[in-house]
């Protein structure tokens, strides 16, 4: 069982969405893109700093903008680092906020505005274990209590 974002299946991998997050911009409260919303062709030129390989690609398709990082890191810990130091900007779900918050970075809509499913990822085919199961209630329990999309809105 795995947690992460929307990305192509095999096909003995199945999904289940645990929440549905829009795409936000974070930044250095002094970066030049800190403000209530930017819009995506304003970060193209940017200097984007994307946490691991798969997700800008995925992101900049559906965004219908090219979007190519100044660097990959990968970990969400390094970006923001980074992002902190002036070194560029992130993009993550809005659930990386309070996370970003730490970092003493802003939080920036992006516009048009873009979300992403979260899911939950199992065999497709094997039985899942009663502790695997049990873990998957409380996951999707916990979400519909924390979560600003709770579970019942996927």
């Amino acid at each position: 069982m795995g947690i992460g974002p929307e990305r192509p299946l095999e096909p003995e991998i199945d999904k289940q969405t645990l929440f549905t997050t829009e795409i936000a911009l974070y930044c250095h409260p002094d970066y030049r893109l800190h403000k209530k919303t930017v819009r995506w062709e304003e970060i193209q030129s940017e200097e984007l700093i994307a946490v691991g390989n798969e997700s800008i690609p995925m992101i900049s398709a559906t965004a219908g903008v090219r979007i190519k990082p100044k660097m990959t890191v990968e970990h969400m810990a390094t970006a923001m680092s980074l992002a902190a130091q002036c070194e560029g900007v992130v993009i993550a779900g809005t659930f990386s906020r309070h996370y970003a918050k730490s970092y003493q970075l802003a939080t920036c809509s992006l516009t048009p505005p873009l979300r992403r499913n979260m899911n939950v990822y199992y065999h497709a085919w094997r039985a899942q274990t009663p502790a695997t199961q049990r873990f998957k209630d409380f996951l999707f329990s916990y979400v519909d209590e924390h979560h600003d999309a709770p579970a019942n809105q996927r």
